[in-house]
């Protein structure tokens, strides 16, 4: 679980730190949540709308393509609660929900690309600082995550700070491991490790 969202989100943020991006697909609110920039939409249908378009594009039976929404769904909702521990169906991720049964596609991309526009989701250096941040951070954890699943990193001006669990003698090796590893990421400026023992987090 560990490794496979490392992996997703350094590639996410590598495309969106260079701005102008429109990414279609589940956890990116969950994955960018911090940054003021993005434009978070969901869109919304009836089921019968749904229907009636899975219908059209897959060519099968009313039942088939209720059946087909229903696994979909289904697999959505336990994806994203059991690797991001949210419910992607929650109104709450997004700043932007549409409901295209009330207008055209046409109008949900005038609409998406008015909001855009507004002042709260321009670029500015604090949320580029932010996105350049959560990118390097996502940089050195894909490089460690292998050998440490559950290490956490974060990332201030090119110093990251990563924070980890091991016990007795692994402790020092471990410090020293992350940081050898993680001084070989491109835009590293400086590298602070914890490394908390099992005792100290009772």
């Amino acid at each position: 679980k560990e490794r496979y969202i490392a992996y997703i989100q350094a590639v996410l943020t590598a495309h969106v730190r260079k701005d102008n991006v429109v990414y279609h697909g589940l956890a990116g609110q969950f994955l960018l949540k911090n940054i003021s920039h993005v434009l978070k939409v969901r869109i919304i249908a009836p089921l019968e709308y749904r229907i009636k378009v899975v219908m059209e594009r897959d060519d099968v039976s009313e039942q088939k393509a209720l059946n087909i929404l229903r696994r979909s769904d289904e697999e959505r909702y336990r994806w994203t609660k059991k690797l991001f521990l949210i419910d992607q169906r929650d109104s709450g991720l997004y700043d932007l929900v549409l409901n295209i049964d009330k207008c055209t596609v046409e109008n949900a991309v005038d609409t998406i690309c008015y909001v855009v526009k507004f002042k709260g989701f321009q670029t500015t250096p604090e949320s580029q600082k932010a996105m350049d941040d959560l990118y390097l951070a996502c940089e050195v954890k894909e490089r460690l995550v292998d050998m440490k699943p559950d290490v956490e990193v974060n990332a201030d001006g090119g110093t990251v700070f990563i924070k980890t669990v091991a016990h007795g003698p692994q402790e020092e090796n471990i410090a020293r491991d992350i940081r050898r590893i993680a001084e070989t990421v491109p835009g590293v400026k400086g590298v602070n490790v914890q490394v908390l023992g099992l005792a100290s987090l009772d």
